[in-house]
């Protein structure tokens, strides 16, 4: 049974120890279906959201209150810089000689992440050759690795990204509609940093803290600053934000 989550104040104090900083009133449903997800642990989730915006991140966040799975590992696989050639091996492992260069036997990160998590990051660009491979261990929790006489059971969580939505690829012909309803268990979307303004002043103290070599501590904000920041777009959303605090820290240096 899944019990309720704590209240809006002290989730994101949950959330904010694990690296997701937030005072956005618009990002207390997205922990409230975070905190409830972690405690599903064999249930896909969909975390949908612009570059930046911090998936990886509360992907992480819902790994660590895995009471089930947060002890093994969290493993990654970047499907926009995995190449195509080698992506089947690496998620999936070889036998030593089972192809040019297959110099000695290898698990891949779904076996490395045995009773842990595998987090598909930016799912939308794995490429369509190996959709049905992936929709395949999810529906059976059964990996081959390449040059194998047998398959062997995998115990995982998949966690997905996807920096676009996934259902207009879907009606796009670009993603397999069987592929998308298996990982869309749980969906979680997260706001671009432009909606959430309360956030900026909080996250810059963070970013801070954090860089905190580059710079004397800092305790508070000017309010022309955090005036100047609401105007600013961020199309790079939480990522540019830390780089934009990184070179102000330097500049002041």
């Amino acid at each position: 049974m899944v019990s309720r989550s704590p209240a809006p104040a002290l989730l994101r104090e949950v959330f904010e120890h694990l690296g997701l900083v937030t005072k956005s009133e618009r990002m207390t449903p997205v922990l409230q279906s975070a905190y409830k997800a972690a405690q599903v642990s064999d249930a896909a989730v969909l975390i949908e959201g612009e570059t930046g915006t911090g998936k990886q991140v509360l992907a992480r966040a819902i790994h660590c209150l895995d009471e089930k799975r947060g002890r093994f590992p969290f493993v990654t696989v970047h499907c926009s810089t995995i190449t195509e050639s080698l992506a089947e091996s690496e998620l999936f492992g070889h036998n030593k000689g089972s192809f040019s260069g297959a110099v000695a036997a290898r698990c891949g990160l779904f076996q490395a992440a045995q009773r842990g998590t595998v987090l598909i990051d930016d799912v939308n660009d794995l490429p369509p050759r190996l959709q049905p491979k992936l929709l395949d261990v999810l529906q059976r929790g059964m990996v081959r690795a390449i040059g194998a006489d047998r398959e062997s059971h995998v115990d995982v969580r998949v966690i997905a990204t996807a920096n676009r939505p996934l259902e207009p690829l879907v009606r796009e012909g670009a993603f397999r509609a069987d592929l998308f309803h298996r990982l869309n268990v749980i969906r979680l979307s997260l706001p671009p940093l432009r909606e959430r303004n309360e956030d900026l002043g909080a996250l810059v103290l963070e970013f801070a803290r954090r860089h905190a070599s580059l710079h004397e501590r800092i305790e508070s904000l000017h309010p022309s600053l955090v005036k100047h920041l609401e105007t600013c777009r961020f199309e790079g959303n939480v990522r540019e934000l830390e780089n934009a605090v990184q070179r102000m820290l330097l500049d002041r240096k």
